[in-house]
């Protein structure tokens, strides 16, 4: 039976889902931050990044960043167990795939100095794969979400992320699929370029012209992966987002 004055699990969620569907999504969504406590959004949304409907995954992960630096406020501690439940999804022993566990982590640390802080060089290590024990996510669509989530905080966290700009490299030459390509030229779009072999990939990419879908700054957006390479060449024409932890 339903406490009374208290939301259950279930309603909450579909509360939730409502309001991450609604076309003044974010209003929503500062409405459910303004009257339920943050806490009790997590489990939720922890559901919601699993969505087979690209709008409400993403707006999850959008979520995701309000609410727990929202609840980092008040319970740092509780914050830092919502980052490691997710560390959690990305292990084997978790017995899932994690999805939307990149995405929504780098979310969280574009929207909490602190949280960056201590976590950024765990979500970093995502994408390098080490001889011996490594925490590389060897499952390609995955690792898709992590290039995005290095995107994400090369954009907020530039100071942080600028360090692995040889790890993100190494990526960059590496990989093959253009959605993962497409989010690594979009990484490199805010950090500074100073290798050639890098300049002369993106050359490359800049002649390719699969269309790509993507979310950033909390809209979707169709481009294609040699605008993004472009971009990448060109730094100055992209708002670095030091300015604003939008997402």
């Amino acid at each position: 039976m339903m406490a009374c004055g208290r939301t259950s699990s279930r309603l909450l969620k579909s509360e939730l889902t409502r309001a991450l569907a609604d076309p003044d999504w974010e209003a929503e969504l500062e409405a459910m931050l303004q009257s339920h406590p943050p806490r009790r959004l997590v489990s939720p949304l922890f559901s919601l990044l699993l969505s087979s409907e690209s709008a409400l995954k993403w707006h999850a992960v959008t979520a995701f960043g309000q609410t727990v630096d929202r609840l980092a406020g008040a319970n740092l501690e509780a914050a830092r167990i919502v980052m490691r439940r997710f560390m959690w999804t990305l292990t084997d022993e978790s017995g899932g795939i994690g999805w939307g566990s990149p995405e929504a982590m780098a979310e969280i640390m574009a929207c909490h100095s602190k949280l960056a802080d201590e976590y950024h060089a765990v979500f970093m290590s995502y994408i390098l794969e080490r001889k011996g024990p490594d925490n590389f996510l060897e499952y390609a669509p995955l690792r898709e979400g992590a290039y995005w989530g290095a995107a994400r905080l090369a954009q907020s966290r530039r100071d942080l992320i600028s360090p692995y700009r040889d790890w993100l490299g190494h990526s960059l030459l590496g990989e093959e699929p253009p959605q993962s390509l497409g989010y690594l030229c979009l990484a490199f779009s805010f950090l500074t370029l100073d290798s050639r072999l890098l300049k002369d990939r993106l050359l490359e990419l800049s002649a390719r012209g699969e269309p790509l879908s993507i979310y950033f700054n909390r809209r979707f957006q169709q481009t294609t992966l040699s605008k993004l390479a472009n971009q990448a060449l060109s730094p100055s024409t992209v708002q670095t987002a030091q300015d604003s932890p939008r997402g």
